[in-house]
């Protein structure tokens, strides 16, 4: 874990990345100083936010509230938008999070690489990965089918996420598909099964914890200038 003096620092070195992303002359520089400040950005709030987790009891408490409130073991994920691809056949990894109205929403973010037709035929029959207490989550394909002539599209996926945010998906809703390329490209759930109460006190604990890391970001670049 960084110590206080390192996200100080790291924090200084941010303003100085994006100054010389503004001084960029070129295409090329610019698109590799961009990559660094996203990195930096990257890495400087999941450093906070490990920080805080051990640091700040309030904090730790509100994360733990919503690792409470997002368990449920019995979610519909459902398809809601598919693309097409000759080179593709099914998603590889999902991310996304969750909305400020509650629901979670995943897009393709990979998708497998389709060499010969027989490749095509694979399809996926389940994901796991994780949901963090901010709601950002990540799915990897964990099982896959496989048709020798076409493939199967999911339609539907039912999961569940466990008290230490892992998330699970297995396909219940497919249909055959001739060519075997097209593929998931965005699902949504509602991970509260509306339960209202829960979804509301989840996005109101959201909201203090993402208080706290601005504010405590806040603190850090006024002691770089003090």
């Amino acid at each position: 874990m960084a110590t206080l003096n390192e996200l100080i620092i790291t924090e200084n070195k941010l303003p100085e990345l994006a100054g010389l992303l503004e001084g960029c002359t070129t295409d090329r520089d610019r698109k590799k100083r961009t990559r660094e400040l996203k990195q930096l950005e990257y890495d400087q709030e999941t450093a906070v936010m490990e920080y805080l987790e051990a640091n700040d009891a309030v904090y730790r408490k509100a994360l733990n509230d919503n690792f409470d409130l997002l368990f449920n073991e019995d979610i519909d994920f459902v398809v809601t938008r598919e693309s097409g691809d000759p080179f593709s056949s099914y998603a590889k990894e999902l991310s996304g999070d969750i909305h400020d109205n509650g629901f979670l929403y995943f897009t393709t973010r990979r998708t497998n690489f389709v060499i010969s037709s027989i490749q095509s035929g694979f399809y996926p029959l389940s994901y796991s990965g994780l949901i963090n207490y901010l709601g950002e989550s990540s799915v990897l394909v964990e099982k896959k089918g496989y048709k020798f002539l076409g493939s199967r599209v999911p339609q539907k996926y039912k999961g569940s996420i466990d008290n230490l945010g892992n998330v699970h998906l297995k396909t219940v809703e497919s249909y055959w598909e001739s060519g075997g390329s097209y593929y998931v490209n965005n699902v949504m759930a509602d991970p509260f099964s509306s339960d209202e109460a829960k979804r509301r006190l989840f996005l109101e604990n959201r909201t203090e914890l993402k208080r706290k890391i601005s504010e405590f970001r806040l603190q850090l670049t006024r002691s770089i200038s003090s």
